[in-house]
């Protein structure tokens, strides 16, 4: 009687990780921590490039490719309310995220008032 070979490991895409609860959705990897991708996360997303057609850096007009939470969408009271997005292109979203306190100290002159809220709806 022969034993059964063990079966073959999946391989797995670079930065990416298989939740335990999740069978076969992967999460995407953010920074060091991983946060699930849902369905209202992606209708979020859309809500928020249809809202802001243009980037909404000063001085840029190239079409909003990219939805980029104002706080962090781990602040679950304000992770879907669509005052907390911005739409930026590809470009600039790289720039939010490479230089994340200049593009904070610009959040703070573009937004004002809506800044302010949203940070005391953060706490």
């Amino acid at each position: 009687m022969e034993v059964p070979k063990p079966p073959k490991k999946l391989k797995k895409r670079k930065g990416m990780r298989r939740s335990r609860g999740m069978k076969r959705s992967w999460i995407k990897r953010v920074g060091s921590k991983t946060m699930p991708r849902i369905n209202a996360d992606s209708i979020w997303s859309k809500a928020i490039r249809e809202r802001d057609k243009v980037c909404q850096m000063v001085g840029c007009n190239n079409v909003s490719e990219h939805s980029h939470h104002i706080f962090s969408r781990k602040i679950k009271s304000l992770r879907y309310n669509l005052l907390n997005g911005i739409g930026l292109c590809a470009e600039c979203h790289d720039y939010a995220h490479g230089y994340p306190v200049q593009f904070r100290e610009y959040l703070q002159w573009f937004l004002g008032v809506r800044y302010t809220i949203l940070k005391e709806l953060a706490r």
